[in-house]
């Protein structure tokens, strides 16, 4: 794929994340109460606050990993790409694989809502930026990945965590 194709590409999955995100704190705060929000499934499962606050700093934090691109890495970071996106549409747990994504105690609803929203932006800017082309992210468990790469995972991830959020509404409902 062209370094345009990989840009509009990014661009789609940005529009994406934006729109669902949107639709998914919507959701949040149109069907829960504050009680259920802040409730675990689980002693060590995360509540939905948690959850998006995860969300919002993976989605965030991953800015801070930028590296110079590479011509090699669109081959060697497509194969780490599927892996990644294998991994996130299984059912295989895996931790926040580095503390500043570990979401933070007290932090409120309206916090999560806040960071969230900014994550989404900021990439929204980041795919229009100059640098784009030039920049690559190191992915903590699998190395270096494309911005285009990076903007499918931080979809990909994304959508992980709505698929738990959904699973924690069905509970919440029953």
């Amino acid at each position: 794929m062209s370094k345009a194709g990989e840009r509009k590409s990014a661009q789609a999955s940005i529009a994406v994340l934006t729109r669902r995100s949107g639709e998914l704190l919507a959701r949040i705060d149109r069907d829960t109460t504050d009680e259920q929000r802040n409730w675990r499934p689980e002693p060590d499962a995360w509540s939905i606050v948690e959850i998006v606050q995860h969300i919002a700093l993976a989605t965030g934090s991953i800015f801070r990993t930028t590296r110079p691109a590479s011509g090699r890495l669109r081959w060697t970071g497509a194969v780490k790409s599927a892996l990644l996106t294998g991994v996130l549409r299984s059912r295989i747990k895996i931790r926040a694989p580095v503390p500043a994504i570990v979401p933070r105690p007290g932090v409120t609803w309206e916090e999560a809502q806040i960071r969230m929203k900014a994550a989404a932006a900021r990439w929204a800017e980041f795919v229009a930026s100059d640098s784009f082309d030039d920049t690559a992210f190191k992915h903590p468990l699998t190395g270096r990945i494309t911005a285009a790469q990076t903007a499918t995972f931080v979809v990909e991830h994304f959508d992980h965590h709505v698929r738990q959020i959904d699973r924690i509404f069905a509970k919440v409902a029953s």
